[in-house]
């Protein structure tokens, strides 16, 4: 089959799934679906509303996704015959060969041959497109046993403690603790731009009315208090999704929650408003389940006996020799790569984290370590004892191959040549 007719099925295939994604839009505001969709976002926070969309219709229960290979290679576990595959959306860019202008570095501008005529030049140009990828469900495969991506909270209350501060650090806003006279658990002050939270509440109450305001403070950000009522009620379903969905992920108690609104604020409301609101949500639960992750992992590491910073760098065979950006979050360090890669053409950007141990003679005191080199994958990390059950890492890993799937994977390559082979 040629390039023509294979790009002609892959169009096919995306305006059938696009037409489910329209229809599931639609459907969705029925108050126990609302709640399912959230509850499988929750889980899925990383990935775009649509493939958390298609996901939520295919398979509601489903809670850790990933494509034949990966399940194989990555987790060592293989999906079981019979299986069907749950289909979503995955970039599948390619390159043309383009004419254009040559420019000096240094001005900036177009150069000139001796003749006074511009110099053009050849270059490989990136265009991003898309395929429909099929996944599976961990239900859907069995072999080594996976770790636990989200601890549950038990009713420790040092745990709790941790918890949340580390939701108090997400903040952007300061958050004070107080009497207050009404009913009401909580509140964000927009004009102090301030969270005041009830004081003396059980941590469970405490955890979700701080998830809660926060959202609030985040989605009011720019609110100049004379917003239309319009506005005001989208606002709150917004807060009050992301509310449920990042509880949902952190195992928290959401049984007060509830969606018999839902369908009354979606009603008459067409399907690109609708989609915008729901991009909202998830793009604002993603962010605070990140943040709060991380700063729950640092409040964790200071028990620990070694801390881990990530950085980027313009030249992964020796890091800390050209461009490097350090920071203590992996999500910076991939946007930091993916500029390099844009503006330096060697290839040879990366990403990777300096292990520094508080016991000088640790050998592996203050290692830098790959993980992403160029377009590849640097998965031999895993292979160290040191650092092969440490979850950071790994959640770094996780959150490289979500944010960069183009990446290429070794241990992926393996299995195909293998497989080829006769």
């Amino acid at each position: 089959m040629n390039d023509t007719n294979m790009k002609s099925i892959s169009t096919v295939q995306i305006d059938e799934i696009t037409k489910k994604l329209e229809e599931g839009v639609k459907a969705l505001f029925d108050s126990e679906k609302y709640m399912n969709y959230l509850k499988v976002m929750s889980k899925f926070h990383n990935y775009s509303f649509n493939n958390s969309l298609l996901i939520a219709m295919q398979m509601p229960q489903a809670s850790l996704v990933a494509g034949y290979s990966k399940w194989k290679t990555t987790f060592h576990r293989q999906v079981e015959k019979g299986q069907k595959a749950i289909k979503i959306i995955a970039p599948s860019p390619y390159k043309i060969d383009k004419i254009q202008d040559k420019i000096d570095p240094d001005t900036n501008r177009p150069m000139l041959d001796s003749s006074g005529n511009t110099i053009k030049e050849k270059v490989k140009v990136v265009i991003p497109a898309y395929k429909v990828a099929n996944v599976f469900d961990v239900s859907q495969t069995s072999g080594e046993p996976i770790p636990s991506l989200v601890n549950e909270l038990s009713g420790d209350v040092e745990e709790y403690n941790k918890f949340i501060e580390a939701i108090k650090k997400t903040s952007t806003v300061p958050i004070k603790f107080a009497e207050i006279d009404t009913s009401a658990k909580g509140y964000y002050n927009i004009e102090d731009k301030c969270i005041v939270i009830k004081d003396n509440m059980s941590e469970v109450q405490t955890a979700k009315t701080l998830i809660h305001e926060i959202a609030h403070s985040i989605l009011h950000e720019k609110d100049t208090g004379i917003e239309k009522e319009a506005d005001r009620n989208t606002k709150e379903v917004q807060a009050e999704s992301v509310a449920y969905a990042t509880c949902q992920h952190f195992n928290i108690d959401t049984t007060d929650y509830s969606f018999g609104y839902i369908a009354g604020w979606s009603s008459g409301k067409e399907v690109e408003e609708l989609r915008n609101s729901m991009n909202v949500i998830r793009q604002t639960a993603s962010d605070l389940i990140n943040g709060i992750e991380k700063n729950l992992s640092m409040l964790m590491e200071k028990e620990n006996d070694y801390s881990i910073t990530f950085f980027a760098t313009s030249n992964a065979e020796y890091p800390d020799q050209c461009e490097m950006y350090e920071t203590e979050n992996i999500d910076e360090a991939i946007d930091q790569y993916k500029k390099m890669i844009d503006n330096h053409s060697n290839g040879m950007s990366g990403i990777g984290f300096t292990y520094n141990s508080k016991d000088k003679e640790d050998i592996y005191n203050e290692s830098q370590m790959m993980l992403v080199s160029g377009n590849k994958l640097c998965l031999d990390v895993l292979d160290i004892d040191k650092f092969k059950d440490i979850e950071e890492i790994k959640f770094s890993i996780n959150s490289i191959q979500n944010k960069i799937p183009h990446l290429i994977n070794p241990t992926e390559q393996k299995t195909h040549s293998k497989g080829k082979s006769r």
